[in-house]
C-alpha cells in the first residue's frame, strides 16, 4: 500500500531545514483548518466519507489524533456538504479538502500543496492542500482508514513519507518495510508537527 506526498522536503521525526511545506492556517490559533469532503465518483457514500474521516481527525481518540496540537493551533473545522455544493466565495474559505475516487492517485492516496507559496521565518507555508483518497482506503477496516487518513493528514501538516527506516511513526508504514501501519501519530509525529507550528526549525523553540 503506497501513500506518498511528491512535493515535500520536510522529514520525520524531526524536521529541519529551509523549507517546510504545509498548510499555512497551522501558524494561528484562530484559523481553523476548515475541511470539506468529496466523493468525485460515487464510489463510496458521502455520509460514509465525511463520517470515517471525521471520526478520524477528532472523535475516535482524542488523546492520540492531530486534533488540538500546539494549544488549538490544529483545529479541524468540518463543513458537512460535498465541496462542489458550496458557491467559490465559500468554498474559497476551506483550506483542505479530502477527495475520494476509486483510483485514487494511480492507484494509490496521496496529498498534494495548492496556492500561492507564503514565505515567513525562513519557510514556506501554502494557503491550500487536497488530499485524495483510494476509494478502498477508506471504505476498508477502521484500522486502514485511521491509517490512511492520519498519514496524508500528516503531510498536509508538514510531515514527508518514510524513507526506508522505521521509527515510531504513522508516516513510516509496511509500504516503507516497517512492521506496522500505526493508525494514530506518535508521540513522535506530533511533537515534529508543533516544532513546524511554532516555526522551532527555523527561528529556535523557546
Amino acid at each position: 500500500m503506497l501513500l506518498f506526498h511528491p512535493n515535500t522536503s520536510a522529514y520525520h521525526p524531526t524536521i529541519y531545514g529551509s523549507y517546510g511545506y504545509h498548510l499555512n492556517s497551522i501558524h494561528s490559533v484562530s484559523a481553523y483548518e476548515d475541511f470539506c469532503v468529496w466523493v468525485r465518483d460515487g464510489s463510496i457514500a458521502h455520509s460514509e466519507a465525511l463520517g470515517r474521516i471525521r471520526k478520524t481527525l477528532y472523535l475516535d481518540n482524542p488523546s492520540e489524533d492531530w486534533d488540538g496540537l500546539a494549544n488549538n493551533h490544529v483545529y479541524f473545522w468540518p463543513w458537512y456538504d460535498p465541496c462542489p455544493s458550496y458557491p467559490s466565495h465559500q468554498r474559497i474559505l476551506i483550506e483542505l479538502e479530502y477527495w475520494v475516487e476509486s483510483g485514487g492517485c494511480d492507484g494509490v492516496s496521496c496529498a498534494w500543496k495548492y496556492g500561492d507559496p507564503m514565505q515567513a521565518s525562513g519557510h514556506y507555508d501554502y494557503p491550500y492542500y487536497y488530499v485524495l483518497f483510494k476509494t478502498t482506503h477508506l471504505s476498508g477496516s477502521v484500522a486502514l482508514y485511521h491509517h490512511v487518513v492520519n498519514h496524508e493528514t500528516g503531510h498536509v501538516l508538514g510531515l514527508a513519507d518514510g524513507n526506508g527506516t522505521c521509527p515510531d511513526s504513522v508516516m513510516h508504514s509496511r509500504y516503507y518495510a516497517c512492521s506496522i501501519d500505526r493508525e494514530w501519530p506518535s508521540f513522535y509525529d506530533r511533537y515534529s508537527v508543533e516544532t513546524l507550528v511554532y516555526n522551532c526549525p527555523w527561528v529556535g523553540c523557546p
